[in-house]
């Protein structure tokens, strides 16, 4: 049987690409993006839902993802073009 590839998200690819990190260097890393969504905020509330689920990211670490550039001018191969039922 041939194997089936999937095209990975680009989050799963910076998840992949990631290290494990403490809650203070994940927020460092946050502080330094220059985006239009409030980063730190997102990540106080994940901080926040796991203290309240009993879950110390200081015994268990996140993953703190690598920055990716996308170049929306190029089409990524594993795109597939399906026509337009006429």
């Amino acid at each position: 049987m041939a194997p089936v590839h999937r095209p990975l998200s680009c989050g799963n690819i910076s998840w992949r690409l990631g290290r494990l990190a403490a809650p203070s260097e994940i927020r460092a890393g946050l502080a330094n993006l220059h985006v239009r969504d409030n980063v730190l905020e997102t990540c106080d509330r994940t901080l926040q839902h796991l203290a309240e689920n009993q879950v110390d990211p200081e015994k268990t670490r996140l993953t703190f993802g690598l920055g990716l550039t996308i170049d929306s001018s190029v089409r990524p191969s594993w795109i597939i073009h399906r026509p337009t039922p006429s």
